[in-house]
């Protein structure tokens, strides 16, 4: 799968998907928007657990896409305030640093909503 370099999710292979950040990422990137620098996204402490958590949930759920899914591993994960932070940036392509930076901001306005 390589909707980051090429803008198109033409993905023909069960075991590859995104989640709803990375398709945010995918749809605007093949809208001529490339609101990321993927390149600067790299495994977190906490990915792993989020990750398995998922995939349970698709056992639960889902299970025939559970084991389409099984084994496979993301290099990264993009998190949903990441998403949401990058899209407030006044610049883009926005780097992972910046986006975790920001996305604090957005968790306490999210918070404050409760």
């Amino acid at each position: 799968m390589d909707c980051f370099s090429t803008g198109q999710h033409v993905e023909t292979d069960p075991r590859y998907g995104l989640t709803c950040a990375t398709y945010v990422a995918a749809a605007l990137k093949g809208a001529g928007i490339d609101i990321l620098d993927i390149a600067t996204w790299v495994p977190r402490p906490g990915d792993d657990a989020w990750s398995e958590w998922v995939l349970g949930l698709l056992e639960e759920h889902a299970p025939k896409r559970a084991e389409q899914l099984a084994g496979q591993k993301a290099p990264f994960r993009v998190r949903p305030d990441e998403m949401a932070a990058a899209a407030s940036s006044d610049r883009y392509p926005v780097t992972m640093n910046e986006a975790a930076d920001a996305a604090s901001h957005v968790r306490k306005a999210v918070e404050s909503l409760r």
